[in-house]
């Protein structure tokens, strides 16, 4: 694997979280460049920048801030999704010599997670879940529950490397589920949305009986990432 793997990385901004992923979209020197980065934040609210263009969106921003939940925007789509100790981001820049499909994408970041997961004792499949918060295809889900939530984005590449490809997981290691999802729906009534979450469509390592530290649970995950590394993992 090229690209020095990282342990976790803690922000004091969430912003500062978002924009370490954005930097490793720049295409590399080399195809089959693989970057990756685990990181958490302060607690808050990451909503598409869509979002600002919504009638109240200053006050329900305010509004969430009072809460202790600052909200802060992201250039792609989705919806509204938590941060905060007890919630991991994985992120894989990838740069695959041929253009290979959405969800080929989504499984490159989602076998090692779930080879993780194994390792704990926790079978998980990918499916989309209901009442979950940005909702989508790609959640990896334990017991019905949903564990993680994953994401991407695109960029053109250079003449014989090809595209660049962010793709990034949302992973609940210890967060209050409850906690979370109160603070998503007060966002979203205050915003005038009508998307509401559900706590029952979650669940988190520790609630499912895993617990592990944030360190322990960093280099757990990137140790499998490293495993899975390869270029035939994407061209599938």
């Amino acid at each position: 694997m090229n690209g020095a793997a990282q342990t976790l990385r803690i922000f004091d901004h969430v912003s500062d979280g978002l924009q370490a992923e954005m930097d490793l979209l720049p295409a590399p020197h080399a195809a089959h460049d693989t970057q990756s980065l685990v990181w958490r934040t302060s607690q808050s609210l990451v909503v598409p920048a869509s979002f600002a263009a919504r009638p109240g969106f200053r006050e329900a921003v305010a509004a969430s801030q009072e809460r202790g939940w600052p909200v802060a925007s992201r250039a792609t789509g989705g919806g509204t999704t938590p941060q905060g100790e007890g919630i991991l981001n994985v992120c894989l820049a990838l740069s695959p010599t041929s253009r290979p499909s959405i969800h080929a994408a989504y499984r490159r970041i989602c076998m090692p997670l779930q080879s993780a997961f194994r390792e704990l004792g926790m079978r998980t499949s990918c499916r989309a879940v209901p009442g979950s918060f940005c909702d989508g295809e790609f959640n990896i889900v334990h017991k019905g529950q949903k564990l993680v939530g994953t994401a991407q984005r695109w960029r053109a590449g250079r003449p014989g490397v090809g595209h660049r490809i962010l793709v990034h997981a949302l992973i609940l290691q210890s967060a209050n589920v409850r906690e979370v999802v109160q603070a998503i729906n007060a966002f979203h009534q205050d915003l005038g949305l009508d998307v509401r979450v559900h706590p029952h469509a979650h669940t988190s390592l520790d609630a499912a009986g895993s617990p592990i530290s944030e360190v322990a649970f960093a280099e757990l995950l990137t140790s499998h990432i490293n495993e899975s590394a390869v270029p035939e993992a994407i061209t599938a």
